[in-house]
Protein backbone atom coordinates (compact mmCIF):
# COMPACT_ATOMS: atom_id res chain seq x y z
CA UNK A 1 0.00 0.00 0.00
CA UNK A 2 1.41 3.33 -1.02
CA UNK A 3 1.85 6.02 1.65
CA UNK A 4 0.41 8.65 -0.69
CA UNK A 5 -2.92 6.84 -0.78
CA UNK A 6 -3.05 6.82 3.02
CA UNK A 7 -2.16 10.52 3.34
CA UNK A 8 -4.69 11.44 0.67
CA UNK A 9 -7.40 9.43 2.45
CA UNK A 10 -6.56 11.11 5.78
CA UNK A 11 -6.60 14.58 4.24
CA UNK A 12 -9.94 13.96 2.49
CA UNK A 13 -11.77 12.11 5.29
CA UNK A 14 -9.94 12.94 8.50
CA UNK A 15 -7.73 11.08 10.94
CA UNK A 16 -10.54 9.75 13.22
CA UNK A 17 -12.20 7.99 10.28
CA UNK A 18 -8.88 6.44 9.27
CA UNK A 19 -8.28 5.23 12.85
CA UNK A 20 -11.79 3.74 13.02
CA UNK A 21 -11.21 1.86 9.76
CA UNK A 22 -7.87 0.54 11.04
CA UNK A 23 -9.56 -0.59 14.24
CA UNK A 24 -12.32 -2.34 12.27
CA UNK A 25 -9.69 -4.15 10.20
CA UNK A 26 -7.97 -5.33 13.38
CA UNK A 27 -11.30 -6.56 14.78
CA UNK A 28 -12.06 -8.37 11.54
CA UNK A 29 -8.63 -10.04 11.56
CA UNK A 30 -9.11 -11.10 15.19
CA UNK A 31 -12.61 -12.47 14.46
CA UNK A 32 -11.27 -14.45 11.50
CA UNK A 33 -8.44 -15.83 13.65
CA UNK A 34 -10.81 -16.92 16.41
CA UNK A 35 -13.37 -18.53 14.12
CA UNK A 36 -10.92 -20.35 11.84
CA UNK A 37 -8.18 -21.44 14.23
CA UNK A 38 -9.45 -21.42 17.79
CA UNK A 39 -13.06 -22.52 17.41
CA UNK A 40 -12.25 -26.03 16.05
CA UNK A 41 -9.70 -26.53 18.83
CA UNK A 42 -12.15 -25.37 21.48
CA UNK A 43 -14.84 -27.69 20.15
CA UNK A 44 -12.42 -30.61 20.31
CA UNK A 45 -11.46 -29.70 23.88
CA UNK A 46 -15.13 -29.46 24.87
CA UNK A 47 -15.76 -32.91 23.39
CA UNK A 48 -12.88 -34.38 25.42
CA UNK A 49 -14.14 -32.65 28.58
CA UNK A 50 -17.61 -34.07 28.02
CA UNK A 51 -16.19 -37.60 27.72
CA UNK A 52 -14.08 -37.01 30.83
CA UNK A 53 -17.12 -35.79 32.75
CA UNK A 54 -19.03 -38.91 31.76
CA UNK A 55 -16.16 -41.13 32.89
CA UNK A 56 -15.85 -39.31 36.23
CA UNK A 57 -19.56 -39.72 36.90
CA UNK A 58 -19.29 -43.43 36.11
CA UNK A 59 -16.35 -43.82 38.50
CA UNK A 60 -18.19 -41.89 41.22
CA UNK A 61 -21.24 -44.15 40.83
CA UNK A 62 -19.05 -47.26 40.95
CA UNK A 63 -17.26 -45.98 44.06
CA UNK A 64 -20.59 -45.27 45.75
CA UNK A 65 -21.85 -48.77 44.94
CA UNK A 66 -18.65 -50.34 46.26
CA UNK A 67 -18.90 -48.28 49.44
CA UNK A 68 -22.46 -49.50 49.96
CA UNK A 69 -21.36 -53.11 49.44
CA UNK A 70 -18.50 -52.73 51.92
CA UNK A 71 -20.87 -51.22 54.49
CA UNK A 72 -23.30 -54.11 54.05
CA UNK A 73 -20.50 -56.67 54.37
CA UNK A 74 -19.16 -55.08 57.57
CA UNK A 75 -22.65 -55.02 59.12
CA UNK A 76 -23.28 -58.64 58.18
CA UNK A 77 -19.86 -59.65 59.51
CA UNK A 78 -20.53 -57.91 62.85
CA UNK A 79 -23.97 -59.56 63.11
CA UNK A 80 -22.48 -62.96 62.33
CA UNK A 81 -19.70 -62.48 64.86
CA UNK A 82 -22.14 -61.44 67.59
CA UNK A 83 -24.44 -64.41 66.89
CA UNK A 84 -21.68 -67.02 66.89
CA UNK A 85 -20.07 -65.93 70.18
CA UNK A 86 -21.38 -67.41 73.36
CA UNK A 87 -20.55 -66.13 76.84
CA UNK A 88 -18.03 -68.94 77.51
CA UNK A 89 -16.53 -68.90 74.01
CA UNK A 90 -13.84 -66.22 73.68
CA UNK A 91 -12.40 -67.25 70.35
CA UNK A 92 -13.65 -65.64 67.14
CA UNK A 93 -15.55 -67.76 64.58
CA UNK A 94 -12.53 -68.01 62.27
CA UNK A 95 -10.17 -69.49 64.90
CA UNK A 96 -9.46 -73.20 64.95
CA UNK A 97 -9.37 -75.14 68.22
CA UNK A 98 -6.02 -76.95 68.75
Amino acid sequence: MDINIITEFISNNGLPIFIVLCFLYILFYFWKFVTKLLKPELLEILEVLDKLDTNVRTVENDAEKLNQKVSIITVVKKDYASKTRTPGNTRSPGQVKH
